[in-house]
């Protein structure tokens, strides 16, 4: 017959199978994130808005003081980070952040970029300042601007 697993050997197999298929699918657009400088900012405003949390997305300058703000601290508490370096901000309207969000890239040099985030928070207009470094095939942060800070300014 086809199409029957008659042994509980082949159907363990099979069921390997399709979780790796379903866990490959499931970590595919994170392990892709880096391929472009705009799909890595982009990463940074998907709900909850936790992934300026994740070290492994920078490098330096910002890495530096993305470790020093986060260091020892459970979620930000205590941090000299105390609001959203993606949102410019603590408060959010994560449905209106998502439907206004618009990406540019601005090519700045060898290996390096720049993509500016606009979007409307509260029905005010925010825009953000990514500088991307490429580093081993990844784009990572080197430094992000807002209004009024810069990111490698901070926790000096």
């Amino acid at each position: 017959m086809t199409g029957r697993i008659d042994s509980p050997h082949g159907s363990t197999r099979i069921m390997r199978q399709i979780f790796a298929a379903l866990f490959l699918a499931a970590w595919m657009p994170a392990l892709a994130w880096a391929d472009d400088p705009v799909e890595a900012v982009r990463a940074f405003y998907k709900p909850p808005f936790e992934a300026e949390l994740d070290a492994s997305r920078y490098t330096d300058p910002a890495l530096a003081v993305i470790q020093t703000a986060h260091d020892g601290n459970t979620e930000g508490e205590g941090s000299c980070l105390d609001f959203s370096i993606a949102i410019d901000g603590q408060d959010y309207d994560d449905e209106e952040i998502t439907r206004t969000l618009r990406l540019a890239e601005e090519p700045a040099g060898s290996g390096e970029a720049r993509v500016t985030a606009s979007f409307s928070n509260f029905d005010t207009q925010q825009e953000v300042v990514w500088t991307l470094r490429q580093v081993s095939g990844d784009w990572k942060v080197a430094d992000v601007e807002g209004n009024g800070w810069r990111l490698s300014e901070l926790c000096q």
